[in-house]
């Protein structure tokens, strides 16, 4: 293990020289001073009542990144990306009669994309206390059609058979125990629903990867990933017909660039106050560096899955 960990951070080491950090390095070391001290980079002596993993500035940044109340890369393409199931797809059109569900919504800002698309109704959930308020707040003044709570992913009180669809983003690798929540996530659907997300999935069989353990360690909370076909079975067994796997692990891997491109930008922006920007930023590009070299290295891949639920007929 020991050897492993050593190899991701020599890994992550030639990113930080070549990739992401380098390049805000290189822009800091011409154009900004640099900001002394060993305190948290998320510590903010106005705020210290935040959560320390989405402090306010935080949540400030990973929007001005990302785009309007979105916390993960690639946008609007990547958001786009995952409602076109849902709108060319679904055997009933989404309107205002439609009921949508978000897991692991964040912000809210994907559910409130669909909601002022298609009219529907979206009810969201996430399990990370830090992100609830911020999460309000945002969707409140969004002005759609969304309501955000805080509870775990696998038990939302919802009714059996409430949803037209359920979507997630990046948010079931967090889920320890996947049949538990799939197995929900298959009673509140109606008989007609469907099953769009993304998440992060293991290229090879052992679920103990060492690389992956290793990021995994370094993640705010630990990370459970399957592999495609564990994944499939898993759905299937439930009563979902065998679900539909689009790798989109270039697209993720290209928001990531795309965003962190913004770094001048965003800094210049900033002005006087850059320098207390500068330790976000890294803060931020570590932490997608780290996620974005383990899919570079082939040992996670980013899909996109869509299930509907089984209808029955016969099985060839």
């Amino acid at each position: 293990m020991a050897l492993v960990a050593d190899k991701a951070m020599a890994a992550a080491d030639r990113e930080s020289k070549s990739g992401i950090l380098g390049r805000l390095a290189a822009w800091w070391d011409s154009e900004t001073p640099r900001r002394s001290g060993t305190h948290s980079p998320f510590d903010n002596d106005k705020q210290s009542a935040d959560d320390p993993v989405w402090p306010h500035d935080r949540v400030k940044l990973v929007q001005r990144l990302f785009g309007d109340g979105l916390v993960w890369p690639g946008g609007e393409a990547m958001v786009e990306r995952m409602l076109r199931p849902l709108e060319q797809d679904m055997d009933v059109d989404l309107d205002k009669d439609s009921r949508i569900v978000e897991l692991g919504a964040g912000l809210g800002g994907i559910g409130a994309r669909l909601s002022m698309q298609s009219g529907a109704t979206v009810t969201a959930f996430d399990d990370r206390v830090g992100l609830i308020d911020h999460g309000v707040a945002w969707v409140e003044k969004s002005g759609a059609s969304v309501r955000l709570d805080r509870r775990e992913l696998h038990d939302t009180g919802l009714r059996r058979g409430f949803a037209d669809a359920v979507i997630a983003r990046d948010s079931f690798m967090a889920v320890r125990r996947k049949k538990h929540l799939f197995d929900h996530i298959f009673h509140i659907l109606k008989p007609t629903g469907k099953l769009v997300y993304t998440d992060l999935f293991l290229t090879g069989d052992d679920p103990e990867c060492p690389e992956v353990a290793v990021w995994s360690a370094m993640e705010p909370r630990p990370m459970h990933l399957m592999n495609p076909q564990a994944a499939r079975d898993m759905l299937y067994d439930i009563g979902f017909a065998m679900p539909d796997f689009v790798d989109i692990t270039d697209a993720y891997l290209a928001g990531i660039r795309e965003a962190f491109g913004q770094v001048g930008t965003i800094l210049q922006e900033a002005g006087s106050d850059a320098p207390t920007l500068q330790p976000l930023l890294v803060a931020e590009a570590e932490y997608w560096t780290r996620r974005s070299t383990l899919m570079e290295s082939g040992e996670v891949r980013a899909f996109c899955v869509t299930a509907n639920i089984f209808q029955g007929g016969d099985v060839f």
